[in-house]
């Protein structure tokens, strides 16, 4: 069994036993990372889709 901290900075193995406990899989942080990737990948492709290019990949200039 493992321990959760409720709330504050987590380590990487942390976020890997949150999502075990959530979800009850067995996953990897290389899973997660896999699910990142493909997360970040369909984000782009739908932009690209939708017109938009890296010279769009800015942040607002109120963030700054």
């Amino acid at each position: 069994m493992f321990t959760v901290k409720p709330f504050g900075p987590q380590t990487v193995n942390g976020i890997v036993n949150y999502v075990k406990a959530v979800t009850g899989w067995e996953t990897s942080l290389f899973d997660l990372l896999k699910v990142a990737e493909r997360h970040t990948n369909m984000a782009r492709i739908f932009n690209l889709r939708e017109g938009l290019t890296a010279d769009d990949d800015m942040l607002p200039d109120r963030l700054f």
